[in-house]
């Protein structure tokens, strides 16, 4: 990399806690606050994970989605700087549309406001990079340096990285680790645990939709769970919180313990999950098979019935040495969904305009929060009756909150009630700063 002097691109990031992005460039520190060029942006705090950031160094300073957060940092020229690792710590994220022009530009060459939403949404740029500057787009899965600004100053590739479908335009669902109490890894695609449970950031309100969870080790449980109930420390579906399966075909269904009611799953097995909202249906398969002579495309042979129109999202349970790898569409399919199904990501999702939202939640009287979903990217909060400050009181992310204090005025053990308003459902693209 030669020397530049304006960086740009996105990131969705996929660890809390210190990241590095770009060497001496871009990281996330232990506070989970930017820092650019040595500079910590304090009191920005970025830990929304449902989401892509667009990041922006140029001469005004750091951008994020857009805004003008501090322009403390610039950028002077830099050379011969990494991805993904600083010299001792590795990070954990997704990028895209890495771009490093040789001359000043304007952020507005790489994103623009969306006319209807307000959104900051990625636009291609076409100036010039200069002798040394480069681009890197990550299109091709073998060649993942590539530089595509037309200069050849490829990067060299180490270690595995993985090219996902996973981008600003189309973002995917993965797990959250706002609402796990398991260890994730690989892009919070992979979950390990012991008695622990997980739910994705995309929550299912209507549609139908299919993904893959392989069976890596031990005896895990997969399926849906509703968005906003708490996991106890075991199975869910024992109680009516949800559907899952266990690895030798015993469903837990809405409250009903089913024995041997689907396929076994072996070790490295796939299982295949359809899920029809509106209809209220779930379908159950491994390898390639769907159980129960299920046919989700005819709408036939279904593991599961529900209440038609309630919101679920993909969950796991974890017993110890169990190991589960999930695949939402951004990894591409083991096998094909069935017609009608889609994977789950921003493409195949509602934008509907969304409407002032309302709930309750149990609260733990702690810092470390319940994670709520909120179906939208939130714009104001209030909870109990209390107007919530960004970061102090709780994150407001893009797919609902997560609460920051141990306040009773917030979280008091017990029923909290919220009251919300967001720009419009199920809109992924850009995270929250808070």
């Amino acid at each position: 990399m030669g020397a530049t002097n304006t960086v740009a691109f996105w990131v969705k990031l996929a660890k809390s806690g210190a990241n590095p992005i770009i060497e001496d460039v871009f990281e996330i520190d232990a506070s989970n606050q930017p820092v650019a060029f040595g500079t910590t942006i304090t009191g920005y705090i970025m830990r929304d994970y449902a989401a892509w950031y667009h990041v922006c160094i140029n001469s005004n300073g750091l951008y994020i989605n857009g805004d003008l957060v501090s322009a403390s940092p610039t950028v002077a020229g830099y050379s011969n700087k990494r991805i993904g690792y600083d010299g001792s710590t590795y990070g954990a994220f997704y990028i895209a549309d890495f771009r490093q022009p040789e001359s000043d530009v304007a952020v507005t060459s790489f994103g623009e406001s969306d006319a209807t939403t307000g959104q900051w949404v990625a636009k291609d740029y076409n100036g010039s990079y200069g002798t040394n500057g480069s681009e890197l787009k990550f299109g091709s899965s073998g060649a993942l340096g590539d530089d595509t600004s037309g200069n050849t100053n490829d990067w060299t590739v180490n270690g595995t990285p993985v090219q996902t479908s996973d981008t600003p335009s189309d973002n995917y669902c993965v797990l959250n680790p706002l609402d796990a109490t398991t260890t994730l890894s690989n892009g919070n695609l992979t979950t390990t645990g012991s008695t622990k449970n997980d739910r994705g950031t995309f929550t299912m309100t209507s549609g139908k939709w299919y993904y893959e969870i392989k069976r890596v080790s031990g005896s895990p449980g997969m399926g849906v769970a509703y968005p906003n109930v708490s996991f106890p420390n075991d199975v869910w579906g024992n109680a009516d919180n949800g559907w899952n399966c266990d690895i030798n075909g015993t469903t837990y269904d809405f409250g009903t313990m089913r024995s041997s009611y689907v396929q076994a799953v072996g070790v490295n097995g796939i299982v295949m999950i359809a899920v029809d909202i509106d209809n209220g249906k779930i379908w159950h398969g491994v390898d390639g098979t769907w159980s129960r002579s299920g046919d989700p495309a005819a709408g036939t042979g279904e593991s599961a019935t529900f209440t038609g129109g309630t919101a679920l999202a993909p969950a796991t349970y974890q017993q110890a040495g169990s190991v589960c790898e999930l695949d939402f569409g951004q990894l591409g399919f083991t096998y094909s969904a069935p017609t009608g199904f889609s994977a789950l990501s921003t493409s195949s999702l509602d934008t509907t305009t969304s409407v002032t939202t309302s709930g309750s939640f149990t609260g733990n009287s702690s810092a470390d929060g319940p994670f709520i979903w909120a179906n939208g990217i939130l714009t104001s909060l209030s909870i109990n009756g209390n107007s919530v400050t960004p970061a102090t009181h709780a994150d407001l992310n893009s797919n609902g909150f997560k609460v920051r204090t141990s306040s009773a005025s917030y979280n008091t053990a017990g029923s909290n009630t919220w009251t919300a308003t967001s720009v419009r459902k199920f809109v992924y693209a850009n995270a929250q700063g808070n």
